[in-house]
């Protein structure tokens, strides 16, 4: 009952941990989540945005990992994509991001930020 009352709420509550920026306790936290729901695709997904915005050396990698494994879990929100595109493109991998992109906008057409998805798939930058 309790995870079925907050499940409404759970990716607004997995939003702002990651907003909170302590990405060390957010990444244990993720970690103790995975532990208990291994396929979790929401968690993953926060896992990978902790270290994407946490950005030391190594977190792009990292990222990557966190995002791939998301994708083949359970209840993996259509963000994990648009996020895939965007280190994609920053690291250079520009057909999987263009991938990724589209994906991300076949499942979410309605995006707040889908005008600058299509703007990096039409190759503008404006």
């Amino acid at each position: 009952e309790y995870r079925a009352a907050l499940a409404p709420h759970r990716m607004s509550f997995l939003y702002d941990e990651v907003r909170r920026r302590r990405f060390g306790e957010s990444l244990v936290l993720f970690d103790r989540l995975l532990k208990s729901s291994p396929r979790d695709g929401q968690v993953q997904y926060f896992k990978g945005e902790a270290y994407r915005q946490r950005g030391r050396e190594g977190d792009t990698k990292l990222a990557l990992e966190a995002y791939r494994a998301a994708l083949e879990m359970d209840h993996t929100p259509p963000e994990v994509h648009r996020s895939l595109g965007t280190v994609l493109r920053q690291t250079g991998d520009s057909a999987e991001a263009t991938r990724a992109f589209q994906r991300y906008l076949e499942l979410k057409p309605g995006a707040e930020d889908a005008e600058l998805i299509r703007s990096y798939l039409t190759g503008s930058r404006s």
